[in-house]
């Protein structure tokens, strides 16, 4: 049986991850870890939308609050309504950023936001850097 694959958003990711589709929306929501940004693909008229943040966006996830995002960026969790581009900040910030930062995230089925982190291999202009030390741990929050 001869399977075929549709690219259906040619961004030009670097490192493309952390997809999430919001049912609600019909939208797939993910984020370019190098480039910094999230895209939206919506699926109705196929369009993608993009937001630039100021540092590595490493996950991406709904809310209870239709419309409200949680991202966790290279250095912390950030609420967003992507409607307005509002963002706001969760209050827990990593602590060794630079030297470390966050990395792929995930709710669990009872809403607790799981987030690991590693050695930050993401330079300032988004160009990769070492990864050679292990220094991450896995981080849990209440989202």
């Amino acid at each position: 049986m001869e399977r075929s694959v549709t690219c259906v958003a040619p961004v030009g990711d670097k490192c493309g991850e952390g997809a999430v589709w919001s049912a609600s929306e019909q939208a797939l929501y993910w984020s370019d870890v190098n480039r910094f940004l999230v895209h939206r693909y919506d699926e109705a008229s196929g369009s993608v939308r993009f937001w630039m943040f100021d540092e590595p966006v490493v996950a991406v996830s709904l809310s209870d609050e239709p419309g409200r995002l949680l991202l966790a960026l290279a250095s912390k969790l950030v609420w967003w309504w992507p409607e307005t581009d509002r963002r706001e900040d969760h209050g827990f910030h990593l602590p060794g950023y630079p030297r470390v930062r966050l990395n792929d995230g995930r709710p669990d089925p009872a809403g607790n936001f799981w987030v690991g982190s590693m050695k930050n291999n993401v330079l300032p202009d988004g160009e990769l850097g070492e990864t050679a030390e292990r220094r991450g741990r896995p981080l849990p929050h209440r989202a």
